[in-house]
Formats: C-alpha cells, structure tokens, sequence
C-alpha cells in the first residue's frame, strides 16, 4: 500500500513540475488600426490621367492602401482656389472624382469601422488638376506650420516666430511676401524673401494677430495663403 501511495505522489510531483515549466501560451498580437497612405494622385504633381469631360472639368482617380479592419474610406478633397471642401464615403480603398481643370486642390482620406470606434487620418497631400493650355502652374498656397491655426500665448508674449510650408509644381524657386497685422488685412512684413520662416516679430499687445503669405514663382505666378490667426493672452 505504501508503494502505491508513493508511486502516486511521485506522478503527482513529476506532472506538477511538467506543468509549472510548460510554456504558456501567448496572445497573438492584436492588429492595430493602420493610416491610410496616399497613393495617387501624387504629391506636389500635376495630374494628367484623367479623361476630360469638358473645357471645365476632367475626371481624376485616386488612391490609397487598404487599411485592415477599416469598414468606411472617406476622401476629402478642397479646392484651394475657392477654399470649399467635399467628402465622399467609400467601402473600397480607391474612387474617381469630376474635378475642375487647371485648379489645385489638397486631399487626404479618414478610415474607420462601421461603428466609428476606431478612426485615423491620411496625410494630407496636394496636386493640380491638369488645365487646357497651360504651360505652368502657380505655387499652391502656402500652409502654416507654426504657429498652429487659432494658438493662444501667455499673456503679455512679446514676440513670436512665424513659419510656414511653400510648394511648386514646376520646381522653381520660389520667394514670399509676409502680411502680418492686427486687423484681417494685415500689412505686408516681408517681402520677396527665399526663408520659410521669420523670428522675433514683435507683438507689443494681447489680442488676436493675423497672417498670411503669398508664394510667387520665377514665371510670374502666385498664390494667396489662407488668412492664419493667434492670440495673445485671450482664452
């Protein structure tokens, strides 16, 4: 009987051990939800595969990575002349769109689940729409990068540092025109620079500061920034 009985504790021991030292089994990595990556059109490119329905108007594709998991793709696309913005919902990583010729415009795309749970953001990229009888295309409107759109400083800041992101189409180099001011039009501060940035601009009051930059290129060409704004010590 006591063989038995120490037969049975030495199985006991033996499985108790082989179980404390059997690896366990890891979760498998949960799939993240990715950003859609822009495929076309291309960046900073003039668009030239679309088919033309008019003198007007032109057909453009776009297209972007499958994103796992996302259920809804909407694009958005902005007429940077105009300054409106569109949106379509798609359930496919790619669409075509009737857009106006010879015109710039920005577009990025939102991926998400039915349900709206999870939800990311493109980059957001630009391109001409190819227009009849154009041989160059002027800058697109230059985007701020710092400050950010609508930033509140301290009170009683007494300068800031403005910088701002210009583009082109045709590569040319490209100078820019710095309005800048405490009314909606603000009085140029710069003119025909080369830097995409100016330091230590006075800001002798709290209130709201206005600013906006016009890109020109070596063909004559120019574009008129969205009108930035900041504040000073209003909350």
């Amino acid at each position: 009987m006591g063989k038995i009985a120490n037969s049975i504790l030495t199985s006991l021991l033996v499985c108790g051990l082989w179980c404390g030292c059997k690896k366990k089994t890891e979760d498998p990595p949960k799939e993240t939800f990715g950003k859609p990556v822009l495929v076309f059109p291309k960046q900073d490119e003039v668009c030239t595969t679309g088919q033309v329905i008019s003198l007007t108007q032109s057909t453009v594709s776009f297209g972007w990575n499958v994103v796992p998991k996302a259920e809804i793709y909407t694009l958005y696309w902005k007429d940077l002349l105009q300054g409106t913005t569109q949106e379509k919902n798609v359930s496919v990583n790619q669409t075509t769109i009737s857009l106006g010729r010879g015109i710039p415009y920005s577009w990025w795309v939102v991926a998400k689940t039915n349900a709206g749970a999870e939800t990311t953001q493109s980059e957001t990229w630009k391109f001409y729409n190819s227009g009849p009888g154009f041989k160059s295309y002027a800058p697109f409107p230059a985007d701020a990068i710092a400050p950010i759109y609508g930033k509140v400083f301290v009170q009683d800041t007494k300068s800031v540092n403005l910088s701002w992101k210009g583009a082109d189409v045709d590569d040319t180099d490209l100078k820019y025109d710095l309005y800048f001011g405490t009314t909606t039009s603000p009085a140029i501060l710069r003119s025909g620079i080369k830097e995409t940035a100016v330091a230590d601009i006075p800001t002798p009051v709290n209130g709201t500061y206005y600013w906006r930059v016009v890109t020109k290129d070596n063909a004559g060409n120019s574009s008129t920034s969205t009108l930035f704004y900041f504040k000073i010590g209003i909350y």
